[in-house]
Parts: structure tokens; C-alpha cells; sequence
């Protein structure tokens, strides 16, 4: 069979004879600063960019190129023409160097290196920490500490250090390696978290040890080099509190403590007028430190304000002025919210947004969330105003853009691609005219890769196969049985609008570290970003970290949430859902999401391994007993399906940390399908002789 292959206009014969000419000038107006170290050119996420888009078409900025790359959160590094970030490439890890302008492999170097034994490997096993590029080097640490220096022209490894291994003993993270190495004068600095080496600094040339000091568990933060009071400091987030250091020996400088239950401070703290610090994390919340230095030249620091209402996690923030921009939040739906660091004000919070990284750039607030939503912006004290949103990226999408130019780069667990942010390429794909000579050139290349794309997908539609439509394997009677009892699931719970039912929740093994055992009543109706639309619980639960029985009920209805403690007769009322605090961490394993969650069962369907062991009576109700491995390293789950309705009855999750394996049973009863609520049923009333508390549970 002939192929007609379509001709290429005379508009577009025009725009290559142009590109010849308008190419070099291109090319050169490119230029831009480079991006090779954590956080970009200052380590505070401002992108050295302009002439930004103020808006993008629907689907999103124009895509330069994609590719597939691995598992892994390292953030992008740019210099001049190459990429390098780092991945997990089956058994092995990998650093890898890329051409900016095709995404093309230009070397990459792999080397065995497991993770810890005791690794969650829920989120994944690829590394974590971002490397550093330092003159003709590159440093790079993996997801178990190890680390090396690699000539970055050819990906030859220099030295290695092991920073979890028996030389340096550094405290081994649960979820992995994080920290990113930091360069001063001679020296990379790493944070290890061993005793008497919680920190230390390594010769660039050979990575002999030049200091080591202190004895203070390691987090998953990043140290920064910050100018306070004329005097350099190295100030970094440890498991316990914020530390900070003099760069050129290790000497403790100063200490703030600040604790959260999972040991996990993670946010990059901000610095305004070089003596005003921002710091937040999860639970404690967020704190503003003045720090100054006295006639003895000792840094002498004062807390100005605390609050609980402001939780940047895993996320990086910017700041603008004296305001941080970023997403409050432990878990999704998250706050975007503003924060005047030397005062603590918070002028306003926004609904919306799952957990994102944030990056400032001409203006323009650049936010990504771990769902793979890219959002352009303009925040202010005044207020946020989104230009443009697009679906880019898959979830889980924890990796901070990198911007340099008007190119942005970025990537999720699977893929990496580099998209066009520049005003130029967005009035293009609009159909608007260009406006300048530079822009001329943009949308000359632009055309001409229009014209070669249409000619290309022309030719493979005349040339591909008839495909069968997907939703025809749903029917495959080849299936496992429990692909097709899953099936079944997904279909009847995707048909649920809300349910009311009794439920109880025990965690063993090394669960019971993090979760209470709790039973009581849950209803839940609607669906709404990441989360029950409405929703009230009462529940019986331990107090956290003691045998104090409590009993508590939280509720929401999109608007106002509440955690009322019938113990101490206080009732915190908030806006955000995350106000039930630590006192409240009972009430998420309570809540069976599945039931309202608009795709309930996907994960389990694409499942590495699904397995029907049989049948089972759960609460008088017979049900399907099927065994889940998930896929990437997710973990492991036994869900009960009813043989009738093919609603869940229980969820036996499995988890496996540094303290041993542990799970969480959570059984429902009692199940009411679609039960008639009134709004009342979600809304806030201060029991008499409670206490009204307009803040976050503790």
C-alpha cells in the first residue's frame, strides 16, 4: 500500500530559509545564568529569569522535548548545554548528564548502591539529594549516603565516601538520604548526623576530611550559607533543631529547637534583611527568629512570633519582600498560603492546591504540585492570582522545577522534559502575532517544528495499526480473578456519593509508633481536590504517646474545620483540615477515602501483584479476600471486598520501616450507602462549656 507523505508549505519553505539567519541571534539572546546547586544560583529558588508568559494555553507551556527517565526526586542542575541530575535505573543508581536542548543521554554513570534495609520504600527507593556542580566536578550523594565526586565531562568517578558506612557512621533516614552537599571556599560540606561528625567538610580534590563536628542527628534538610550580621554561617535544620555553624571549622555558632514527632524538618529556612529567619515545619509549625550579634561577637537569637496554622513540609518556599509564599500542609488538599516573616502575619490562605514546590521567576510565582499540576502566578500580601494552570506531570511529582532563561525544567518519578515558559511561545500557540525580532526567531523555529511534527504524525497515522480500544481489556476474561473482582470494586465504589458506617482501627508491630488504635462513627459525603467534601467523626482513640483514652470529634465542610477534645472541653476551629493536629492523627484511619475517591481502585488494578486468597467473614458479611503488591515500591495491602455489593469491608495496610514491619486493620460495619444527611450534620457548634480556640489542635 502507497503512503502519500504531505508536502510542506510555501509558508513554511519561508520560515527554514529564515531560520538559517535568525538562528545564531537566537542562540546567543539564550544566555542565561546557570543552575548548579540546590535551589539554583543563590539556593533560595529565584530563578534568574524574564519575559515570562503572563498566561499559557490550556494544555500548558509549549513541551521542547521528553523522555523517560526513573525513580528518583534529585532535583535538575543546568550549565551551559547539559543537564545532570541522578535516578534509580533498576538495580542500580545512576547519575546521569543530558544535552538542555534534546534531552539526549551525553554519559551516564551507574553503580550498585541499595538502599537501606530498613527503607520505606513507599515513596520509592531512587535518590533524593540534588548534586553539586563545582568547577570541572560534580558532587553527588545517594538515597543510602553514598557519595561521589565525578569528573562531570565524562562521568568518571574521582572518590567516594560513604557517609552511612563505618568510617562516618551518619544516622540512616527511614526514607532515605536527602541532605544536598553545599560548597565553601575549598570544601564540600555534608551533613552526616553521627556523633561528633553531624556535619562535616571534605576536600573537593580528594574528599579527605578537613573538619568534622557536633553530635546532632541528621533530618532530610539542606544547609545554607547565609550571610548574618556581616558574619558567613552555615545554618541548617537538623532532626531536633535549627543549628547554626561557622563554614570554615564546624564551630556551634547558635541553637533553636524545634521538634516534630517524626524527627522530619525538612523546609530550607528564609532569610530577610540578613537577620530575620523564617523557619516552619511539620506540626510545630512555623517560627520567626531575630538573629543578631552582640560585642563579643556571639549570635545572640530571639523569637519573635510562633504559630501552628503555617506547616511547610517536604516543599520549598520563596519569599518576596518580607512575605514566604508556599503550600501549608502535612498532606493534600494544602493551603498556598503568605507569611510576613518578621511579623508573622498571615494576610491570607488558599484553598485549591495539593503539596507543591514554588519558584519565584520575573515576577511570577512558579508552583508545581505532587500531582503534577504547574500553575502560573502572582502572589502578593494583597492576595494570589493564577494566570494559567495545566496537568504536565503524573503523581508523584516532588522535584522543584529548575528555570534558567525562559526554559523550565522538570520531572516526576518517571519522566523528564524541559518546557518553553517564555512570553514569546505563548502568544504563538495563542495565535498572536510576535512582537520583537527575538520573537520573530521563537516563532520561526516554532513554525517550522509545526510543519515537521504535522508531516511526521501524518505519515505514522497512515502507517499505524488498528489499535483495540482499552476499555476492552476491562472485559478480558483472561483476567486474574482479582483484577476482576477489583474491577467490580472500582465500579460499585466509584458509584458511592457517601456513606455513613462504624469503624475500628488497630495498628500492630511497629505501627502502633505512629498510630493509635481508635472506634467509632464516620460519615463522609462528596469529593472534593484531595479530600471528603464533608465529613464528621467521633472516635475513641488514645491521646498520642500515652495511654490516656480520649474521645473526639472533627468535622468539616469545605469551609471551617473542627477538632473537639471531650477531654480537655477545647475546641480548635480552623479553616485548614490539618487543625485536628497530633491530637487527631486517629481520625485518618478512620476515614476509609476509597469509598468517595473518584478513581478508588486504580492503584490496585495496576498493581505489580494482585492475588485472590479465598473468602473471608467480615462483621457477618462474606468478602473477597485479595492480597495487593503495589507497584514502584509502594508497599503491600489485603483488602476485603463483600461478594454482594463489592464494597470494601477492611484494609489491612502493611508498612516496613527502620523499627520493623507494623500495619494498620481498619474494619468497617454498620455500612449505610448514600445515607441522608442535612448540612448541619457537618458544620461547627461549640458544645456549652467548651473552650473556642481559634488555632490548631497540639
Amino acid at each position: 500500500m502507497k503512503t502519500s507523505i504531505p508536502a510542506i508549505s510555501r509558508r513554511h519553505l519561508v520560515v527554514l530559509l529564515i531560520l538559517a539567519i535568525t538562528l545564531p541571534a537566537l542562540v546567543l539572546a539564550g544566555e542565561a545564568q546557570d543552575w548548579t546547586q540546590w535551589g539554583g544560583p543563590n539556593r533560595n529558588f529565584r530563578a534568574p529569569a524574564a519575559d515570562i508568559a503572563e498566561r499559557w494555553p490550556a494544555e500548558g507551556p509549549r513541551r521542547l522535548w521528553s523522555r523517560e527517565l526513573g525513580d528518583g526526586y534529585s532535583t535538575i542542575l543546568v550549565e551551559g548545554d547539559r543537564l545532570y541530575t541522578m535516578y534509580r535505573a533498576g538495580d542500580q543508581e545512576a547519575v546521569i548528564c543530558l544535552d538542555a536542548g534534546t534531552g539526549e543521554t551525553i554519559w551516564e554513570q551507574r553503580y550498585d548502591h541499595d538502599p537501606h534495609e530498613n527503607h520505606i520504600t513507599q515513596f520509592g527507593i531512587g535518590p533524593r539529594a540534588t548534586p553539586l556542580i563545582s568547577g570541572d566536578r560534580i558532587y553527588t550523594i545517594g538515597v543510602a549516603g553514598l557519595m561521589h565526586s565525578i569528573d562531570k565531562a565524562n562521568g568518571e568517578i574521582l572518590w567516594s565516601q560513604d557517609l552511612w558506612g563505618e568510617d562516618f557512621g551518619g544516622n540512616r533516614l527511614p526514607h532515605g538520604y536527602a541532605s544536598s552537599p553545599v560548597e565553601y571556599g575549598n570544601t564540600v560540606i555534608v551533613l552526616v548526623g553521627a556523633p561528633d561528625k553531624s556535619i562535616v567538610a571534605l576536600d573537593k580534590k580528594d574528599g579527605s576530611v578537613v573538619w568534622r563536628s557536633l553530635s546532632f542527628a541528621n533530618s532530610y534538610s539542606t544547609p545554607e550559607i547565609l550571610e548574618v550580621a556581616g558574619q558567613e554561617q552555615l545554618i541548617t535544620f537538623m532532626a531536633k533543631e535549627l543549628i547554626g555553624v561557622d563554614p570554615s571549622n564546624g564551630e556551634l555558632l547558635w541553637r533553636y529547637p524545634l521538634e516534630n514527632q517524626f524527627e522530619q524538618n525538612i523546609n530550607p529556612p528564609t532569610l530577610v534583611d540578613g537577620k530575620y529567619l523564617f523557619l516552619s515545619s511539620l506540626q510545630a509549625g512555623s517560627r520567626g527568629l531575630e538573629l543578631t550579634r552582640g560585642e563579643d561577637g556571639k549570635t545572640q537569637v530571639e523569637e519573635l512570633w510562633s504559630t501552628r496554622k503555617i506547616q511547610f513540609y517536604h516543599v520549598t518556599s520563596v519569599a518576596d519582600g518580607d512575605y514566604v509564599y508556599g503550600t501549608s500542609g502535612a498532606r493534600s488538599p494544602a493551603f498556598m498560603s503568605a507569611i510576613n516573616v518578621k511579623t508573622g502575619e498571615i494576610p491570607w490562605r488558599r484553598r485549591g492546591f495539593a503539596k507543591a514546590n514554588t519558584v519565584y521567576a520575573d515576577g511570577r510565582v512558579i508552583v508545581l504540585d505532587e500531582d503534577g499540576k504547574l500553575y502560573l502566578t502572582t502572589a502578593t500580601p494583597e492576595g494570589m492570582t493564577i494566570h494559567s494552570e495545566a496537568e504536565i506531570l503524573n503523581r508523584v511529582a516532588w522535584t522543584a522545577p529548575t528555570i534558567v532563561g525562559k526554559t523550565m525544567y522538570i520531572r516526576d518519578k518517571v519522566n523528564i522534559m524541559a518546557l518553553d515558559l517564555g512570553a514569546a511561545a505563548s502568544r504563538a500557540a495563542d495565535g498572536a502575532a510576535p512582537e520583537t525580532g527575538s520573537e520573530v526567531a521563537t516563532a520561526v523555529v516554532e513554525a517550522a517544528k509545526e510543519a515537521t511534527e504535522a508531516a511526521a504524525k501524518s505519515t505514522e497515522a497512515a502507517l499505524a495499526p488498528v489499535t483495540v480500544a482499552a476499555d476492552i481489556a476491562a472485559e478480558d476474561s483472561n483476567e486474574p480473578e482479582a483484577i476482576k473482582i477489583l474491577r467490580k470494586a472500582d465500579a460499585a465504589t466509584r458509584a458511592v456519593r457517601g456513606v455513613r458506617y462504624q469503624v475500628t482501627s488497630k495498628p500492630s508491630g511497629a505501627a502502633t509508633n505512629f498510630a493509635a488504635p481508635a472506634e467509632g462513627e464516620a460519615l463522609m459525603v462528596g469529593w472534593t481536590g484531595s479530600a471528603p467534601e464533608n465529613f464528621r467523626a467521633s472516635v475513641k482513640t488514645n491521646r498520642p504517646g500515652t495511654d490516656e483514652v480520649i474521645e473526639i470529634t472533627a468535622g468539616g465542610n469545605g469551609d471551617l474545620y473542627f477538632l473537639i477534645d471531650h477531654q480537655t472541653k477545647k475546641a480548635y476551629v480552623d479553616m485548614d483540615p490539618n487543625v485536628i493536629g497530633t491530637t487527631g492523627r486517629a481520625l485518618r484511619n478512620v476515614r476509609m477515602l476509597e469509598f468517595i475517591h473518584p478513581t478508588p481502585f486504580s492503584d490496585e488494578i495496576n498493581a505489580d501483584r494482585a492475588e485472590l486468597m479465598g473468602t473471608q467473614e467480615i462483621e457477618g458479611v462474606e468478602c473477597y479476600e485479595i492480597e495487593v503488591t503495589y507497584a514502584g515500591g509502594q508497599g503491600q495491602s489485603t483488602w476485603f471486598f463483600s461478594t454482594e455489593d463489592f464494597l470494601p469491608r477492611r484494609r489491612v495496610r502493611i508498612f516496613s520501616g527502620p523499627q520493623g514491619e507494623g500495619a494498620i486493620e481498619i474494619t468497617i460495619s454498620d455500612l449505610v450507602v448514600d445515607p441522608e444527611t442535612e448540612p448541619a450534620a457537618f458544620e461547627f457548634e461549640l458544645p456549652e462549656g467548651y473552650e473556642r480556640i481559634d488555632d490548631f489542635a497540639p
